[in-house]
């Protein structure tokens, strides 16, 4: 927003400590920026120079990624073994990029630094494929807008060309293979075509049933919608009941609500044998899935713009990088600050506070695909629910698009890949969402800030409007 320009970076870091760093939506020291956009408003060519570029990734055994020196000795010597098995002696970069995160999951998991971490993780990825396409961006999917299974798994992103259809399942020797890319489109989605040497030659897998999950009711399958992100951004001010706040009630809920894309995407499908299945995205390998890094553009876009409204309101870096926790938050949590040195990269956690600093600006969606998917949007923000627009979108009347059911807990193999701790967690997902719906229901939770255009000229400066773009 253009009066953001407004705030200084004084006024956002009055510690001298954080150094002289760009402050929100401040710019001025990139040469170049990276415009990310909604994954329904890309282009035949931006859908090309996407998919051409991963499957370069994929197939680039002399780029590295890895920084070998910011391993741990355990850690250096797991990659070089893993190495020696490839036919190679090799990783591909996009091999290396998943192998990373699956090396430091339960560290960058699970606590405070989830977002930082991500938040760099995904743009460094981004600046080394852009290496290779200028023009690369990543994506993201506004799945709060398509929250009900019903509606995202019949989205168009998983057919022709786009991010590939999961195939049928019926017994562990089935392929799984994701298919679904048009000839002029050779990609990671062509079955058989690129497979993953370093993980057990394995191609992209899926192991999610699109048709159980259109005919889902009562939650199952559901995100979580933009009604969530409205109630915490509001007990973020406030605090809940438990007597969190700020940053950590935010950092809980945004990694917790972000958990359902990587279980459902990956599936988790229990065969008559009970066999278990689970596909990349569902996993600590998950970037190997390209939908990994459409969600994760997702999962930062939702913090830069908690961020945009926390500094409508001058809270200060302490505000956004601290707050109250409340028992069984981990340990780590009490004592995160701006100062925090984020695993592997080695940087404090100020240094990854902000998209502009890494030159990142998010199109809003429907920003730059004209009036037929300006008008869906507004549908599916909920302001024009009780319209039939199907004359006009061409598509099924709409449904209520503010979510009432609770969306269910991912399945406990998601919780088991967090280690030891993995109980505690579960626990305290469905402890915390289920309250979070307790108060949705009755409607004391839902404070409707995110969805409404109510602007800074009404004194309401930090009531700004988060979901109507």
């Amino acid at each position: 927003m253009k009066f953001a320009a407004l705030i200084t970076i004084a006024a956002l870091l009055p510690n001298t400590a954080y150094g002289a760093l760009p402050g929100f939506n401040d710019y001025s020291h990139c040469s170049k920026t990276t415009t990310r956009k909604e994954i329904h408003d890309l282009t035949t060519s931006e859908w090309r120079t996407f998919a051409t570029t991963l499957q370069s990734a994929a197939q680039d055994y002399a780029t590295r990624f890895i920084n070998r020196t910011a391993l741990s000795a355990a850690g250096r010597q797991r990659l070089t073994t893993l190495e020696a098995k490839t036919a190679k002696k090799n990783l591909s970069l996009w091999e290396e990029i998943a192998w990373l995160h699956r090396e430091l999951f339960e560290p960058i998991h699970n606590n405070a630094g989830f977002h930082p971490w991500h938040r760099k993780f995904t743009a460094d990825v981004e600046k080394v494929l852009q290496s290779k396409a200028s023009s690369f961006f990543w994506p993201y999917w506004a799945s709060q807008f398509e929250w009900a299974g019903v509606d995202w798994g019949r989205d168009a992103v998983w057919g022709e060309g786009r991010l590939g259809r999961p195939q049928p399942v019926s017994s562990a020797s089935d392929s799984a293979c994701v298919k679904g890319c048009p000839s002029y489109l050779t990609t990671l989605f062509v079955p058989n075509l690129i497979r993953f040497s370093a993980f057990n030659n394995e191609c992209l897998k899926r192991y999610t049933l699109l048709e159980d999950v259109t005919a889902a009711t009562g939650g199952e399958y559901d995100f979580f919608s933009f009604t969530y992100y409205d109630a915490v951004y509001a007990q973020t001010l406030t605090g809940d009941d438990t007597g969190r706040a700020g940053w950590h009630l935010f950092s809980m809920a945004g990694e917790a609500f972000h958990s359902l894309q990587h279980a459902y995407i990956g599936g988790n499908r229990k065969l008559a044998n009970g066999t278990a299945l689970t596909g990349q995205m569902g996993s600590d390998i998950s970037p190997l899935d390209p939908t990994f890094f459409v969600h994760h553009a997702n999962v930062d876009r939702i913090w830069h713009q908690f961020q945009e409204n926390w500094n409508a309101l001058d809270k200060p870096i302490s505000f956004q990088f601290t707050g109250a926790t409340a028992p069984p938050d981990p340990p780590q949590n009490s004592t995160f600050s701006p100062n925090s040195i984020l695993t592997y990269f080695n940087i404090p956690a100020y240094q990854a506070h902000f998209a502009s600093q890494f030159c990142v600006k998010y199109a809003a969606p429907g920003a730059l695909a004209g009036a037929k998917r300006k008008r869906e949007v507004r549908k599916r923000q909920g302001l024009s629910v009780e319209l039939d627009l199907s004359p006009l979108l061409g598509t099924e009347p709409p449904r209520k698009w503010r979510q009432t059911e609770c969306p269910a807990a991912p399945p406990r193999s998601w919780f088991k890949l967090h280690g030891q701790n993995w109980e505690e967690l579960e626990r305290r997902f469905v402890e915390f969402t289920q309250k979070l719906c307790a108060r949705i229901g009755d409607g004391s939770g839902v404070s409707r800030v995110f969805d409404l255009a109510i602007t800074p000229l009404t004194g309401l400066v930090g009531v700004l409007k988060f979901a109507l773009f």
